[in-house]
């Protein structure tokens, strides 16, 4: 991806970030259990040594210039290999999830979490 497409993703920051933070360890490990199929269909991104100055240490401040959920955050740096904001320097290039992709793979595990709850609760009662 050229930077001028990363600039007019820049425009489109998505405000809804929280179904997709790393907060619930069961949506953790549905996503890891995903993680070729997340590969497969993330984007590739080549950032320029200009854009890497801007946002070096700062991959949530890269996701928002990306137009993409903060709560994304965890997963592009787990896509990419990469263990935290201090590994956030001298990239050439990135894979970016696909928001579609982890919204769907998201409904998924919601539906088997309900169903997994639901049984559950009929067990117990």
């Amino acid at each position: 991806m050229a930077t001028d497409e990363i600039v007019a993703l820049g425009l489109r920051v998505a405000d809804n970030n929280s179904a997709y933070n790393n907060d619930v360890p069961a949506w953790v490990q549905y996503v890891k259990g995903h993680r070729s199929y997340l590969v497969a269909n993330s984007k590739p991104v080549t950032i320029t040594p200009e854009l890497m100055h801007t946002y070096r240490y700062n991959p949530s401040g890269f996701m928002a210039f990306a137009g993409l959920p903060l709560g994304l955050t965890w997963l592009m740096l787990w896509i990419n290999q990469i263990h935290g904001a201090v590994e956030f320097i001298r990239l050439t290039s990135l894979l970016l999830p696909n928001l579609d992709v982890v919204t769907a793979l998201r409904a998924q595990y919601e539906s088997v979490a309900f169903a997994q709850d639901a049984s559950d609760s009929r067990l117990a009662g």
